[in-house]
C-alpha cells in the first residue's frame, strides 16, 4: 500500500498527465470539432514541407518552424477514433435551470441551447425533444419545444388544479446520426399550490310567499373546498332586510357537498330581501388563492290583500271625523257638506248613493271610473284643499307595500266598485 504522500503525489501527477492530454487532443484537432481524425491529418498533409505560419501554427505539432511528416504521424498516435477514420461528434445541449411555479401557471418559453460540432452541420436540422417523470402533473402533452437554429425553448404547462414535484424535465437533442447522435440535459420544476375557489351551485329565488308564511328551507348544492382542495368549509347567510326576513339559519357540515338554509318571515311584512350565502373554506388567499365565493338569491313575500268591507273597514275612517262633518253639515256645496255622524247605511249614502253631494265643484267623492282622484282620498291626504289638512295616519301610501292602509283600504273599495258590504 502506498504511504499518503505518495498516494497525493501520483494523483497529482495522474491529474496533470490528463490535462496535457486534453490539451494535446485539442493541439491536434485541427478542424475544431473535438476530436482527432483523418480530416485532420489531410489538413496537415495539404501544407507538407512548407514554413510553419509562426510559433502558434497548430498544423507544425513538433514546433520545428516547417510542416512535415513528423507532424502527420504526431497527429495519426493522437487520433481519438478506431484507424482515424471520420465519425459523427454527438451535438451539445445547454439547458435552464430549475424552476417553480405556482399552480395553474407555466414556465414560460424557457432558453434552450443546441449546437452541432460538426463541420458544416446545420444547427436547423437538430431535434429537441422533452419528456416529463410525472405524466400526472405535467404529461408530455404539455411540454412545447420551439425556436430554430442554436436557440431554442422550452415551455412546461402543469395540468389544471394541480401541484407538487419536483418533476424532472428532460431534454434530447438529435443530430440524426447513425451513432454519437444524442446529447441530454434535465432541470425540475415544482409546482407550488394556490388555494381554488370554493364552490356552491346557484341558488334560483324561491317563489313568492305570503306575509305571515311558516319557516322555509332552501337547499345548497354543489358545495366543495374547489377542485383538488380538501379543506374544511364554513357556510355563512345574511339578509339585506331583517325587518323582513332574519339572517338565515345554516346547516351544514363540512365537507358534505350538500345543505340547507331556513328562515321565517317576521309576521305582519312584506317586501323583498336579497339574501347573501358566502362559502368559505380555510385554505387562506397566499400567492393569490381564493378561499371565499358568493351566491345570492331574493326572497319576496306579498301582502295579504283580502276583500275590503265597507263595513268593517272603510266605514271606521270616516265615522270618526264628525267634528267637521256632523249632523249641522248640510250644504252639499263642498265636500264639508257631509254628513258622517250616522250609521253605517247612512254614511254610505252620504259617500256614495246621494246624487244631490256626491259630485260637488271639487270633483267627485267616490270616483269609480279613477279610483285615485276620488275626494275622499284627495282630501284626508291634503293632496287638495281640505279645511281639516292632512288627517292623521293618511298618506298617498304604496299599496303594494302596505295594502291595508287608510289610503290603500279606501283605494281598493273604491275600485272594486264601492260595494255596500
Amino acid at each position: 500500500m502506498l504511504e499518503p504522500n505518495r498516494r497525493t503525489l501520483l494523483s497529482a501527477a495522474l491529474l496533470v498527465l490528463s490535462l496535457l492530454i486534453a490539451s494535446l487532443v485539442l493541439a491536434m484537432d485541427q478542424d475544431g470539432d473535438t476530436d482527432t481524425d483523418v480530416d485532420d491529418i489531410d489538413i496537415i498533409l495539404a501544407a507538407l514541407n512548407t514554413p510553419a505560419s509562426g510559433a502558434t501554427d497548430p498544423r507544425d505539432l513538433d514546433s520545428d518552424g516547417t510542416i512535415t511528416i513528423l507532424d502527420a504521424r504526431l497527429a495519426v498516435l493522437d487520433c481519438t477514433r478506431p484507424l482515424c477514420v471520420t465519425g459523427n461528434n454527438p451535438p451539445t445541449i445547454t439547458g435552464p435551470g430549475n424552476q417553480t411555479i405556482l399552480e395553474d401557471g407555466t414556465t414560460g418559453a424557457l432558453a434552450v441551447t443546441v449546437g452541432d460540432p460538426d463541420i458544416g452541420a446545420d444547427p436547423n436540422t437538430l431535434v429537441l425533444s422533452a419528456t416529463s417523470s410525472d405524466q400526472a402533473l405535467i404529461p408530455n402533452g404539455n411540454l412545447t419545444v420551439g425556436g430554430t437554429g442554436t436557440a431554442r425553448t422550452v415551455t412546461a404547462t402543469p395540468v389544471a388544479n394541480a401541484s407538487g414535484g419536483p418533476v424532472t424535465i428532460t431534454l434530447v437533442v438529435d443530430d440524426g446520426a447513425a451513432a454519437d447522435n444524442t446529447a441530454m440535459t434535465t432541470f425540475d420544476v415544482t409546482v407550488t399550490p394556490v388555494n381554488d375557489a370554493p364552490t356552491i351551485n346557484a341558488i334560483s329565488d324561491p317563489a313568492a310567499i305570503p306575509a305571515d308564511s311558516p319557516q322555509q328551507s332552501v337547499n345548497m348544492s354543489g358545495i366543495s373546498a374547489g377542485p383538488n382542495e380538501s379543506q374544511t368549509i364554513s357556510i355563512t347567510a345574511t339578509s339585506s332586510n331583517t325587518g323582513l326576513i332574519p339572517n338565515p339559519s345554516v346547516t351544514y357540515t363540512s365537507p358534505n357537498t350538500s345543505g340547507f338554509l331556513q328562515y321565517t318571515p317576521v309576521a305582519g311584512q312584506s317586501g323583498t330581501a336579497v339574501v347573501t350565502v358566502t362559502v368559505m373554506d380555510n385554505g387562506g388567499t397566499a400567492n393569490g388563492g381564493v378561499d371565499t365565493t358568493v351566491e345570492t338569491f331574493t326572497v319576496e313575500v306579498t301582502a295579504v290583500v283580502s276583500t275590503v268591507s265597507f263595513a268593517n273597514d272603510v266605514y271606521p275612517l270616516f265615522s270618526a271625523c264628525t267634528a267637521c262633518h256632523g249632523a249641522s253639515a248640510t250644504s252639499c256645496s263642498s265636500f264639508g257638506g257631509q254628513n258622517l255622524s250616522g250609521n253605517v247605511a247612512s254614511v254610505y249614502a252620504e259617500l256614495v248613493t246621494e246624487a244631490s253631494c256626491t259630485t260637488t265643484a271639487s270633483g267627485n267623492r267616490t270616483d269609480t271610473t279613477t279610483p285615485a282622484d276620488s275626494l275622499i282620498l284627495l282630501k284626508p291626504t291634503a293632496s287638495v284643499a281640505h279645511g281639516g289638512g292632512q288627517r292623521a295616519g293618511w298618506s298617498v301610501d304604496n299599496c303594494a307595500a302596505t295594502p291595508n292602509s287608510n289610503y290603500c283600504l279606501t283605494l281598493r273599495w273604491i275600485q272594486a266598485g264601492v260595494p255596500n258590504n
